[in-house]
C-alpha cells in the first residue's frame, strides 16, 4: 500500500502532461483542423491504394498476357478523374505531383506515348510536373514525332525539354532530345538550320560542369543502340564532327572523375 501511495502522486503528474499537451494541441489547432487532417490523411491513403491498384492495371491492359485485364484507355480514364478528384479534396501540392509522375513514369515505361501526350494537356496548367516527368512528356513527343512527322508534336517535344531543363540546369537528357528532333528534321528535309543545333552543342560543350556533357552524350549512346533512332544519332555525329569529339572528350573526362571518386570513397 505505502509503494502505491508513492507512485499514484507520479502517475498523476504524468497524466497531467499528457492531458496538457492534448489540451495544446487542440488549442493550437483547433478541433476542427485536427478533424480535418484526419479526413485528409484518410483520403490520401484511399487515393494512393486506389491510384496503385489502377497502375498495376494499366500495365497488365497493355500485356497479353492479362487477357481478363481491363481496356488500358478505361484504366487511364479512371486514373484522370482520380487525380481531379484527389486536387479537389486534398490540398497538398507534393502529394498531387507525386501521384501525377507515377502515372507518366508508368505510362512512359509501358509506351503509352499518347496517353501522356493527353496528360500533359489536360493537367499542366493545374498540376506540377517534375523534371522526370517533363523529360518523359518529351519522350513521348518525339516518338509521337518520328511516326508522323505532325508539327505540333515537335513544338510540345521543345517545351517539354525547355521546362526540364528550366527545373534542372544540368539535366542532359533533354539537351540530347533536342539536339535530336534537329537529326529527324535532316533526314526528313536533308537540309537544317545548322544554327539550331550547334547552338545546342555549344552549351553542352560550355561552361565547368561537364555532367552535362557527360548526361548528353551518355543519353546518345543509349538512343544509338536503338535501330530506329541509329540514323539520327549518325546524322549528328556525321554533321558536327569536331564538336561531338569535344563532348566525348568532356563525357570521359566526367566518368573519370566520378570513377575516381567511387574508388575513393571509404565504405563500412
Amino acid at each position: 500500500m505505502l509503494e502505491n501511495a508513492k507512485t499514484f502522486p507520479i502517475i498523476m503528474e504524468i497524466v497531467k502532461i499528457i492531458v496538457g499537451v492534448v489540451v495544446a494541441l487542440i488549442g493550437w489547432f483547433g478541433i476542427p483542423e485536427i478533424i480535418t487532417r484526419y479526413v485528409q490523411l484518410r483520403q490520401k491513403i484511399r487515393i494512393k491504394t486506389k491510384a496503385e491498384k489502377l497502375n498495376e492495371q494499366l500495365k497488365k491492359g497493355i500485356d497479353k498476357k492479362y487477357l481478363r485485364a481491363p481496356p488500358a484507355f478505361t484504366v487511364f480514364n479512371e486514373l484522370q478523374d482520380l487525380l481531379w478528384y484527389a486536387k479537389d479534396v486534398i490540398k497538398n501540392k507534393e502529394f498531387l505531383q507525386e501521384q501525377l509522375n507515377k502515372i507518366i513514369r508508368n505510362l512512359y515505361k509501358t509506351g503509352m506515348n499518347e496517353f501522356i501526350q493527353e496528360l500533359r494537356a489536360k493537367f499542366q496548367n493545374d498540376f506540377e510536373f517534375s523534371v522526370e516527368s517533363w523529360a518523359n512528356i518529351a519522350i513521348a513527343n518525339i516518338n509521337l514525332y518520328r511516326l508522323d512527322g505532325m508539327s505540333e508534336y515537335r513544338e510540345y517535344c521543345l517545351e517539354a525539354c525547355k521546362e526540364s531543363i528550366k527545373r534542372q540546369g544540368n539535366y542532359g537528357t533533354p539537351r540530347a532530345l533536342i539536339l535530336i528532333i534537329h537529326m529527324i528534321d535532316y533526314e526528313r528535309k536533308k537540309q537544317i538550320n545548322k544554327d539550331d543545333a550547334q547552338n545546342m552543342i555549344n552549351e553542352v560543350n560550355s561552361g565547368d560542369d561537364t555532367m552535362v556533357s557527360y548526361d548528353t552524350y551518355n543519353y546518345l549512346l543509349i538512343t544509338k543502340k536503338i535501330h530506329e533512332w541509329e540514323k539520327y544519332i549518325d546524322h549528328l555525329f556525321n554533321l558536327y564532327p569536331s564538336e561531338m569529339d569535344k563532348m566525348k572528350n568532356r563525357y570521359e573526362k566526367y566518368k573519370s572523375t566520378m570513377e575516381l571518386k567511387s574508388k575513393n570513397t571509404i565504405t563500412h
